[in-house]
């Protein structure tokens, strides 16, 4: 294995710095085919590590290095041996500590200057999706593959920089710069944000009000908007539910309650969300709570975010009380009442199951994954006041 990487070592530092000489030009030269899973990882962290490298060439204001760093890889992260303290929560809990004498892990070499790179957690599109710490600068790379339509994850996360800290200073970290590679990638440079993931539910639980509040304060800075099922997603929502249905993940009762609530057509809060409101994204600071990874952020219907809180909420009721009393807004008879707007969420995010279930067929996480769904399918069925439905199988 050692010699298998190390000629891995020199393919990767030697494509890195060929693209960075090359000016910003992220994808690999085309590669010998894929075969297995390790050898599909192996790809990506390939070209994770070049664009990461063109990056640090650009003028983004990240170190940069020609020279070779040895570094080692296992899974989805690669960082130096002796990783900064300061970065444990870039790297999943799972693959914390001392990697010496771990199975799976690999040594390479490339010349980048990122103390840690991390893959997206569900890896499953055709480019990477990337996180990159600076302990010493202080700073964090995020680089995001660009959509059809022009926009990646990076536009989402620049447009709330400026509007989070316009409204609700402090509540985003403060983005430095953002930029393009040739190969179809966005990316943006931030400030490392020093704190404690709420990583546990019960600690989430005990910041919640706070968050809700600072929430509710960008809701009312970018303003909040009503609209109709129909006008935010169109006759989709209903068809997508149908194939919920006929899949079986959810029950009858629970299935024709949704479609009901939703062929009502009354009237949803639409403002600024995050997208992504899980708890390790919610960090504690001397400062107080911040957000980060905005990557997923638009205007959406708030009880998006509502959604991810409950779902991962210690105690579920307490949850849509404190929702309830922080974002119920103002009664009226052409509008959804609060736990009727989460329900409506929650069926919402259901909706991408079957697509997600296909796609995640032999990964690795899909029964996490699973576990999610069932969870989700049971709070939305409390939320109806209906019966649980079946599980979700692995």
């Amino acid at each position: 294995m050692g010699r298998d990487w190390r000629e891995r070592s020199r393919r990767v530092g030697g494509a890195v710095l060929r693209r960075a000489r090359r000016g910003l030009t992220a994808p690999a030269p085309p590669a010998p085919p894929v075969t297995t899973p390790q050898q599909r990882q192996d790809a990506r962290v390939e070209e994770a590590l070049a664009a990461v490298g063109a990056v640090e060439a650009s003028d983004a204001g990240l170190p940069a290095t020609t020279s070779p760093v040895a570094l080692l890889a296992l899974d989805r992260v690669v960082r130096r041996p002796d990783l900064p303290a300061r970065l444990t929560h870039l790297v999943p809990a799972s693959l914390r500590g001392s990697w010496e004498g771990r199975a799976g892990v690999r040594p390479l070499e490339a010349p980048v200057a990122a103390d840690a790179v991390v893959l997206a957690k569900f890896d499953l599109g055709s480019r990477v999706k990337l996180r990159a710490g600076y302990a010493e600068a202080g700073l964090a790379l995020a680089v995001q593959p660009r959509r059809a339509d022009g926009t990646s994850g990076v536009t989402g996360a620049a447009r709330s920089a400026e509007m989070v800290n316009r409204h609700v200073p402090g509540l985003a970290p403060t983005l430095h710069a953002v930029g393009t590679l040739d190969g179809g990638y966005d990316w943006l440079v931030e400030d490392w944000v020093e704190g404690e993931p709420l990583v546990s539910d019960h600690r989430l639980a005990a910041h919640l009000d706070p968050l809700l509040e600072r929430l509710a304060e960008l809701h009312r800075g970018h303003g909040v908007r009503h609209a109709r099922p129909a006008e935010v997603w169109g006759e989709s929502f209903l068809q997508q539910w149908g194939t919920v249905r006929d899949e079986g993940l959810v029950s009858d009762a629970v299935g024709g309650a949704v479609a009901r609530l939703v062929a009502a057509d009354r009237l949803l809060r639409v403002s600024w969300t995050h997208g992504d409101l899980a708890a390790s994204n919610v960090l504690l600071t001397d400062r107080g709570l911040v957000v980060i990874d905005w990557e997923h952020a638009a205007e959406r219907p708030v009880m998006y975010d509502g959604a991810r809180l409950h779902l991962f909420a210690a105690d579920p009721a307490r949850t849509v009380g404190r929702i309830r009393a922080l974002w119920g807004g103002e009664p009226a008879r052409s509008t959804y009442p609060p736990e009727q707007e989460l329900a409506i969420l929650h069926a919402r995010l259901v909706c991408n199951a079957p697509r997600r279930l296909a796609r995640l067929a032999d990964h690795p996480r899909r029964e996490i994954y699973v576990r999610q769904l069932a969870r989700q399918t049971d709070l939305l069925a409390g939320l109806l006041e209906l019966p649980p439905g079946p599980l979700p199988t692995a």
